[in-house]
């Protein structure tokens, strides 16, 4: 399942978990005051005491139930364990909202609607959950095709890890490959339990360059650890998700985490922060604010700025580009346009410089002091962009550079930035590519909102190679 499609389910999820939620404390209310079950020893409240406070109590159910895990991508409860964390979070939940109906005192609710609602919510989550894992089951193989999965390895872990596979139905398995180049194991054309064997390791970068699987997984981890790396980076290269069986953990240098393959444990790169749907949720949440406001006292200048473009030098106001963004997908940038028509004609895709030649009278003042990006203000209401993020490049060099920079591709797996922890750092232009790249690596890996607020705070000071 597709990176966005799984954030997409557990949003689905935490949607209905909510609905949920107000369901059990409208039924709850009933039960104590309407249905007879219980004696009344005093006046019936009136419902829209019990209506108003739904939104905070729906969010206090949903924090504790991410605490839980509930929501968690790589490593989400089976079934048979969702019921007990569901009811520990429920827990949690109504003890904090019973300590809330004790300090607020301008109206007096009843304990008894939290303890019935604790448990009505525990079976009705578990039994929306239910219905929404079958839906999707039924409707996501008609909406998006099965993930492709190559299978690393033919000893028994990979013969028991397709058998798994082939009963569930959620991955397809496209092919085997075999470890063994010598040739002493399953020659290409072979079969096992039915999927082909399509190569050995030599032949792997080919099948993943040429966007043949969406996952991998690595059933021999008794492979030497220089080939076991070699794997994860020709995985990240190319955007492929990488699984591990979880037998020698110890092999992996790289910080792993356990995971689940509907439901089936394996190793994995470790999820990072903006892995969590309510952070991407909040992160959005926070773009689509702030751009919107970021529009408004910047509107008067868009005007300007064009008028001086066109009467600066001959073409169009923006300067169209392709970048490559989350997931390495293409898609097109917007800029004001600081460099005359054709400046790359003559030498190709090239990084500015100080001084570049290239540049406009007025490209040189909309780039000192940020203006050039402007439009895209618009790319992040788009989705295509974020606020804060790794500046995206050119596709000519993120082909050169996922080949020459360790770990390149990974700062791909969020959208892309219209600022970012490497730019107010001064890493712009024509700077070190490793060094900005482990800039955004420690912004993948350390993300949080106070972060995106520090990065815009000192983007609006952030001049150094601005040019």
């Amino acid at each position: 399942m597709k990176p966005r499609t799984i954030i997409l389910r557990q949003l689905l999820m935490a949607a209905v978990d909510a609905a949920m939620v107000v369901f059990a404390f409208l039924l709850a209310y009933w039960v104590r005051f309407h249905s007879g079950l219980v004696p009344l020893f005093y006046e019936t409240p009136p419902l829209t005491w019990y209506i108003a406070p739904l939104g905070i109590i729906a969010l206090v159910y949903l924090m504790f139930f991410r605490s839980v895990r509930l929501y968690a991508i790589r490593q989400s409860p089976k079934p048979s364990g969702e019921l007990g964390a569901i009811a520990h979070g429920a827990t949690l939940a109504s003890v904090v909202l019973m300590a809330m109906t004790f300090l607020y005192r301008d109206t007096s609710y009843s304990r008894m609607v939290v303890m019935l609602a604790w448990g009505l919510t525990t079976a009705l989550v578990a039994a929306g959950r239910t219905l929404v894992r079958k839906g999707i089951a039924h409707w996501l193989p008609q909406w998006q095709r099965r993930p492709r999965l190559l299978v690393v390895g033919t000893g028994p872990s990979a013969i028991h890890l397709i058998q798994q596979l082939k009963g569930r139905g959620s991955h397809e398995v496209i092919g085997i490959i075999d470890t063994e180049s010598s040739g002493a194991g399953n020659r290409p054309g072979s079969r096992l339990e039915g999927i082909p064997v399509l190569g050995t390791l030599t032949d792997l970068r080919h099948r993943l360059q040429n966007r043949e699987a969406d996952e991998l997984i690595l059933t021999e981890p008794e492979m030497p650890r220089h080939q076991v790396m070699s794997l994860i980076m020709q995985c990240e290269q190319e955007m492929v998700n990488f699984h591990m069986v979880p037998d020698l953990l110890g092999l992996l240098t790289t910080p792993v985490g356990t995971q689940s393959l509907d439901g089936i444990p394996l190793l994995g790169l470790r999820e990072t922060p903006l892995g969590d749907p309510w952070n991407r949720f909040l992160k959005r949440a926070m773009d689509l604010t702030l751009a919107t406001v970021g529009l408004i006292p910047t509107a008067f200048l868009w005007p300007l700025i064009a008028l001086m473009i066109k009467l600066d030098s001959p073409g169009p106001v923006l300067y169209v580009q392709e970048r490559v963004g989350q997931d390495g997908k293409v898609f097109t940038m917007n800029k004001f346009r600081t460099m005359r028509v054709g400046a790359e004609d003559q030498t190709g895709p090239v990084w500015a410089k100080p001084d570049d030649a290239r540049r406009t009278r007025v490209g040189r003042l909309l780039r000192r002091w940020n203006l050039d990006e402007l439009p895209q203000l618009i790319d992040v209401l788009k989705g295509e962009m974020s606020l804060v993020g790794p500046r995206p490049e050119r596709p000519h060099f993120v082909r050169r550079f996922k080949q020459d920079v360790p770990r390149y591709m990974a700062r791909h797996r969020i959208r892309s930035g219209i600022t970012g922890w490497a730019q107010i750092h001064g890493l712009r232009g024509d700077t070190s590519i490793e060094e900005r790249t482990r800039y955004d690596l420690y912004y993948l890996e350390h993300w949080s909102l106070w972060l995106d607020c520090k990065i815009l705070w000192k983007s609006l000071r952030a001049v150094t190679n601005a040019y």
